[in-house]
């Protein structure tokens, strides 16, 4: 069984523990939980094999995707101990990520990959035994407009439904019902005749760059597109026909990434655009064209860029570490005046 040692666990309680009495069952091996150093993480998982030791820092994922282990990777370098990531299931994409990195893991389903010399433990190809659950409403795509728009432009919340509305790109209608999930979920206050606040914004934004990825983004990508002119991303320019997204727009902001993928964000399918570009339809492209769907002007905007939020979600989700290592200047240097 599962041993609790001088535990203060804070969160994900079950999933661990299902997890853990899981791998115990497949492999006879004895772990115990104990506190972890940093009171700020996950506890510290120990591993007893013959008469060894090895000690892993838990971080559990409820789910784990491109987006949320990407968002892991902002602070993989804190840890004392070597991670291990715990999650309810681990796709077998997601497993060769990993292995591949190499991350340690196990899921409930009762995947593991473990490699710590001499111990070497893989098991896979376990389905998961649960259907996910549905998304709630806010986290679905029209909710997902609606707290970018929130995000982007703070005070916001405090505007009536009709202004929310304009920003966002959303149906009226929809508006309310999202507002009231934010509310029951905590991230908007009521503050008596100053109206409403958003609160929790850091959490909201990693649920929504989660989300996004996997709601939103699929909705809105228009195609992916290669060009025969390698150098066409220097002949072009926006001129409102298009927003750079993704890693050109990281370039502007931060001066410091080259571009090898391209994101562009239009209103409307344009001909013209491909054909000028010499853009041809390929699931192998390195240019993605995706439908704008906000609507609302900032200074980035004007320079011809989504908003940062926008382009931190794509890099933290594309698997490169030195994309990822730049969505964390984003963070700093954009994204954490949005928050305060």
């Amino acid at each position: 069984m599962v041993f609790y040692e001088q535990s203060t666990m804070k969160k994900n309680t079950d999933l661990i523990e299902k997890a853990l009495k899981r791998f115990e069952a497949v492999t006879g091996m004895q772990v115990t939980l104990q506190k972890s150093p940093d009171a700020s993480h996950d506890e510290l998982l120990a591993l007893k094999w013959d008469k060894s030791i090895a000690k892993y820092q838990i971080v559990s994922l409820n789910t784990l995707t491109p987006a949320t282990y990407g968002q892991y990777k902002l602070q993989a370098n804190k840890f004392k101990y070597p991670p291990i990531i715990i999650t309810s299931y681990v796709s077998p994409g997601m497993a060769d990520l990993l292995r591949k990195a190499p991350e340690n893991y196990l899921d409930t389903a009762g995947n593991a990959f473990i490699q710590s010399p001499p111990l070497f433990i893989l098991i896979k190809g376990n389905k998961p035994e649960e259907k996910p659950l549905k998304t709630t409403r806010m986290f679905q795509p029209s909710g997902l407009k609606i707290i970018f728009a929130l995000l982007c432009n703070p005070g916001l919340e405090k505007k009536d439904y009709r202004t929310i509305a304009t920003a966002s790109g959303v149906a009226l209608g929809s508006i309310a019902w999202v507002m009231r999930d934010l509310e029951q979920a905590g991230y908007i206050q009521s503050i008596g005749k100053k109206g409403r606040k958003l609160t929790g914004k850091d959490e909201l934004l990693k649920n929504w760059v989660t989300n996004y990825h996997d709601q939103l983004r699929p909705r809105i990508l228009l195609g992916r597109y290669s060009s025969v002119d390698e150098n066409w991303w220097k002949k072009t320019s926006p001129a409102g026909a298009f927003l750079w997204g993704s890693e050109y727009a990281a370039k502007v902001i931060t001066h410091y990434l080259k571009p090898e993928k391209y994101t562009l964000f239009v209103e409307e399918m344009d001909n013209n655009l491909l054909l000028s570009n010499k853009l041809h339809s390929t699931l192998k492209g390195n240019v993605d064209i995706c439908k704008r769907f906000w609507n609302f002007e900032d200074s980035w905007i004007k320079k011809g860029i989504v908003p940062p939020l926008l382009v931190y979600a794509d890099l933290i989700s594309s698997q490169s570490d030195r994309n990822i290592e730049t969505a964390k200047m984003i963070y700093e240097n954009e994204l954490k005046n949005l928050l305060k």
